[in-house]
């Protein structure tokens, strides 16, 4: 990885000192977030239980696997996720892979289970069983990366990797990191959080073996790091050229072509660096345990006495989710509320904030102005007056201007009515005509029908937690 900075020597006494209070945060926190061992033993027998009913269900040459973070046992307590994979002869039809890989998981199934189909790169099975989510998937049987035909070829050997190379110990190195990382909001590869996912937590102690070494390593990074744990490539400078747009590279052992982290966004990574930095310099349980902040009626009313001191001007657009996935919802979302404000902000508007959210049942937007409301005129800058082309062409296109053209430090400028003076008539144009200003397809369509909400309805029990967020931002603990 990167170099780091070296941190200053301290006496051996305070060093010895500040080791076994880490050590005894560390085992207070595994004894919260470690799933007990009568816990395992019900996930495994009841991974055991469904892989049976399975092999009822299915001809003899298609495989049945365990993976997923209860396989490789870094899962934590509470995390009900079952993950089984039925591997499919290579010889197999996509058509039939997808086709068979459903109905099959189906037969697994007994009356009354609740399914439905999720969607990766294909089709695969999601049920809700005795309180476990079960996700049965389709796949190639394969031995090597080569023969992969999805990416869901890839989880299988994921699997079998980490069971070779992570140690008991590490395991439970990988829980600190896991939850960590939740309690700072950037675990999870998903969409709406943009972080760390379960693999690539157990690739960074593969390779640095303790998490409080990950820390270490992580408060120093500057520019792009890069974990490349095969050393499959020689240059990490190539690797970043060939991976320009991602914030952190993390190469798959399994495949050399994947980035593993490409999910991180460059916020999520600043937000890991910060905490990393914090419990350097001050180890406490506090990163790994959130308390949930029980908002109640009084605590919803000082948020909103709090905002409403901000002195801002706020607009809010509630409206129903469209009927798609997870992965399809957020991205939209976020598109559609950066639209909105790039689109205000082009006229003249400023913002102070915006932010979004859904349930999956609803979404909310909500742009928070500094200002509002224009005057009826605006300055029309121009080109140098050095332009002679230029020049004439935009005092030409100002002939009836409400005053100029006139020159202004050098350049060309002129005053004209303004086409937008309040930033709510742009936001019912651009929700009365969402294609036009780039809002994506299900959010266009969802949006038409939306629902202005007053501030204060904010601050109810509904959106408690997303409002708390939102108005407070207590992301990073302090160092």
């Amino acid at each position: 990885m990167l170099e780091g900075t070296k941190d200053r020597v301290a006496p051996e006494s305070d060093r010895s000192t500040r080791a076994v209070r880490v050590s005894e945060i560390f085992s207070r926190v595994l004894k919260r977030v470690k799933p007990a061992k009568p816990e395992v033993a019900e996930e495994r027998a009841f991974a055991r239980k469904i892989i049976k009913r399975l092999h009822e269900a299915i001809p003899h040459d298609i495989g049945v696997e365990l993976v997923g973070s209860i396989a490789k046992d870094t899962h934590l307590k509470g995390d009900r996720d079952v993950d089984i994979f039925l591997l499919f002869p290579k010889g197999t039809s996509r058509e039939d892979l997808v086709k068979k890989g459903l109905d099959y998981a189906k037969k697994a199934l007994k009356p009354g289970e609740k399914w439905q189909v999720g969607y990766a790169e294909h089709p695969y099975l999601k049920a809700e069983i005795e309180g476990y989510e079960v996700e049965l998937v389709p796949c190639y049987k394969i031995r090597e990366i080569m023969d992969k035909a999805s990416s869901a070829d890839r989880s299988p050997l994921h699997c079998r990797y980490v069971l070779e190379f992570l140690t008991e110990a590490e395991c439970d190195e990988v829980r600190l990191l896991k939850a960590f990382l939740k309690r700072h909001g950037v675990y999870g590869a998903e969409v709406r959080t943009e972080g760390f996912s379960g693999y690539l937590c157990e690739l960074l102690i593969i390779e640095f073996r303790k998490f409080e070494t990950l820390l270490r390593e992580a408060a120093a990074w500057g520019g792009v790091p890069v974990l490349d744990p095969e050393n499959h490539h020689a240059d990490k400078e190539a690797l970043r050229a060939k991976f320009p747009l991602a914030s952190m590279i993390a190469i798959d052992p399994v495949d050399p072509d994947r980035n593993v982290a490409a999910a991180v966004s460059a916020d999520s990574l600043a937000r890991f660096m910060l905490a990393a930095r914090a419990f350097i310099k001050n180890p406490s349980e506090e990163h790994f345990i959130m308390k949930k902040e029980e908002v109640g009626a009084a605590g919803l009313e000082r948020l909103r006495k709090k905002f409403e001191a901000r002195g801002t001007r706020l607009i809010a657009l509630e409206f129903k989710a469209p009927e798609v996935i997870e992965d399809v919802l957020w991205p939209q979302l976020r598109k559609a509320a950066n639209n909105f404000a790039t689109r205000l902000e082009e006229k003249g508007f400023r913002l102070f904030d915006s932010g979004y959210w859904s349930d999956e049942k609803i979404c909310l937007m909500l742009f928070e102005f500094e200002v509002a409301e224009l005057p009826a005129i605006q300055k029309v800058l121009g080109p140098d007056v050095k332009h002679a082309k230029a020049c004439e062409d935009f005092a030409n296109a100002h002939k009836k201007a409400l005053a100029g053209p006139w020159v202004e430090g050098g350049r060309m400028a002129a005053a004209e009515p303004r086409e937008w003076r309040r930033a709510v008539d742009l936001v019912e144009e651009i929700t009365g005509h969402p294609a036009k200003y780039g809002i994506p397809s299900h959010i266009a369509k969802a949006i038409t029908g939306f629902e202005r909400l007053e501030p204060s309805t904010l601050f109810s029990e509904k959106y408690s937690e997303f409002m708390l967020k939102y108005v407070e931002k207590k992301e990073i603990l302090s160092a």
